[in-house]
């Protein structure tokens, strides 16, 4: 592979972070609206300037306030005012409360005995991240304004681009800002993926800052490729990163990113200085990343989550991160095909298993959550309806092997509500529980990939 080196001119300037795989702590408040009802997730969407797939995950775990109507299920209803009034109290909490997930996720639950804890916990926190260097960040329309550990603010950058606020909230597999030394120069650098809200034309860069602020590197996908039907070029919108020890070079840094018609994606490893170490394509979208070291041979994989479009399909797609390289085979005279370019160098590719429901519903199903636990076991939350909680959370351990395939209680209820309604002819039964369990795992020396 070519060696790369980064873009250092002409780049948006400063911005910042949250340490080690940090979400974004998002603050942005919206002028209120007049008053009237919203009678469906679009509208409460909208009115929020989120997606559905965000305003229904606010509903659930940080009490969006939203009715549930009786009769036809799904239908919903909310209050201007009362949006407004949530978004005002909840979305405006400080920047070092919105940095600590786990608080955030059960703030509506903590008693007067956990408030004694949480003191606790936030004077740990500040006590071991004041030393004035940046741990923290906040996205609030054009601009990224960094924080130390004592919330002190250290710098802002002002973006030419409004970002798209919605994705800095936080997704297992979605890292968009780091904060440490990627360079090992003994400072903390600043990595933040600039993601804009206008996806159409507006490239979106990997950016790389000093302590101060100072633009050291930016980075974007620049290659012109194509497949059986056309081609494509820049930009592309970058979805995640993240970063890894690296035997060889210190630090690397894997990000994955889409063409703005959500296909193909591209997969580049960078060193810490941000020079392309490598590249990988593949032919639908792999928005979700992480390193592990599954084998443990001492040099972590490359686990990334999507969909195969060639294939219909949600795939995890594993990359030795030593040979990132060619792109994803399609099939002998498929369109999806991308040109020109060797086979992949993937390790492994998993495929998960489609129900009926998706079947009825939509095109594919589509792996969004990745993680993998303390004990080694690899999560993936794989979505039968793209828009909606219905979903399958399977578990595999670190050869690939499925351990568990738990439907969300969402899906269970829709296969009973597509039964009573005539458009499924069976109830969920064990068996077809059972056999959600069935992955597929294609190996590179497979005689049939």
């Amino acid at each position: 592979m070519q060696d790369d080196g980064p873009d250092r001119t002409g780049a948006n300037g400063p911005g910042a972070a949250h340490g080690g795989g940090a979400v974004a702590s998002t603050l942005s408040l919206a002028a209120p609206a007049a008053a009237g009802t919203l009678s469906s997730w679009k509208e409460i969407a909208d009115h929020l300037s989120v997606n559905v797939r965000t305003a229904q995950k606010w509903e659930q775990e940080r009490g969006l306030p939203v009715r549930r109507l009786p009769g036809t299920k799904g239908r919903v209803s909310a209050e201007r005012g009362a949006l407004d009034a949530w978004r005002q109290s909840t979305l405006s909490k400080p920047v070092w409360y919105n940095s600590l997930t786990f608080l955030r996720r059960y703030s509506l639950i903590v008693t007067a005995v956990a408030a004694a804890t949480l003191s606790l916990a936030v004077r740990g926190y500040l006590l071991d991240h004041a030393r004035g260097r940046p741990a923290l960040f906040q996205v609030d329309n054009r601009t990224l304004s960094v924080f130390d550990g004592r919330r002190h603010e250290l710098w802002q950058q002002t973006f030419d681009e409004p970002l798209a606020v919605h994705e800095y909230d936080g997704t297992e597999g979605q890292q968009r800002a780091w904060f440490g030394d990627i360079d090992g120069d003994g400072s903390t650098e600043v990595l933040f993926l600039q993601h804009p809200a206008d996806e159409a034309g507006v490239t979106s860069y990997l950016l790389c800052y000093s302590e101060t602020g100072q633009l050291k590197w930016r980075f974007a996908p620049d290659t012109v490729i194509a497949d059986g039907t056309q081609s494509y070029t820049p930009p592309y919108i970058l979805a995640a990163f993240a970063v890894a020890d690296s035997p060889a070079t210190g630090k690397m840094i894997a990000v994955t990113g889409r063409h703005t018609s959500y296909h193909p994606t591209s997969v580049a490893l960078l060193d810490g200085h941000g020079r392309r170490r490598g590249e990988y394509w593949h032919t639908g979208h792999l928005d979700y990343l992480t390193f592990d070291d599954l084998d443990r041979d001492g040099v972590p994989e490359v686990l990334l989550a999507g969909v195969d479009n060639a294939r219909e399909q949600a795939t995890l797609v594993i990359l030795d991160s030593r040979a990132v390289t060619g792109a994803s085979f399609a099939g002998e005279g498929s369109p999806w095909q991308i040109q020109g370019m060797p086979t992949g160098s993937e390790k492994a590719i998993v495929y998960f298993p489609r129900t009926c429901v998706n079947r009825l519903y939509e095109r594919y199903n589509m792996a969004r959550d990745i993680t993998v636990t303390s004990d080694g076991l690899i999560r993936v939350k794989v979505y039968e309806r793209l828009d909606q909680d219905e979903l399958v959370v399977h578990t595999l351990d670190r050869s690939l092997r499925s351990i568990r395939a738990v439907i969300s209680d969402r899906l269970v209820a829709t296969h009973r509500r597509l039964q009573a309604d005539g458009r499924l002819d069976h109830l969920l039964n064990d068996s077809e529980a059972a056999a959600l369990q069935e992955i597929q795992v294609v190996r590179p020396l497979d005689a049939d990939r």
